[in-house]
């Protein structure tokens, strides 16, 4: 596995598969999230307000972006509560979603580091 790290837009991130979080119980996205939930017209916003997303810790839910980014779908990557948050809940959530997008057939990965 090569691992690199590069500053830049994530919404441009030359990857098949970008992971965005989300916390349990959020409405409206924020960060890195939003700029991918807009860059996707609100598809991000629209299946958390549908409930289809929940950001419940355990949950890696994709949406194809149909040629809005380059990559060719975004992994929503559920957190949990915000105020849970511990350094085992994101060693889990890494792990999961790892084995999603080897399901995938996901060969480049973009993510942003939480906070960035």
């Amino acid at each position: 596995m090569e691992l690199k790290v590069a500053s830049g837009d994530i919404t441009q991130a030359q990857a098949d598969t970008i992971l965005v979080n989300l916390f349990e119980g959020v409405q409206q996205p924020s960060g890195a999230t939003a700029a991918v939930d807009q860059a996707l017209d609100g598809a991000i916003s629209y299946l958390i307000q549908a409930g289809e997303v929940k950001g419940k810790a355990g949950e890696a839910t994709v949406v194809h972006t149909f040629g809005k980014l380059p990559a060719l779908r975004v992994v929503v990557v559920g957190l949990g509560k915000q105020e849970d948050l511990k350094a085992d809940t994101v060693r889990k959530a890494a792990g999961n979603v790892a084995r999603r997008v080897r399901a995938l057939g996901a060969r480049k990965v973009a993510t942003v580091v939480h906070g960035a």
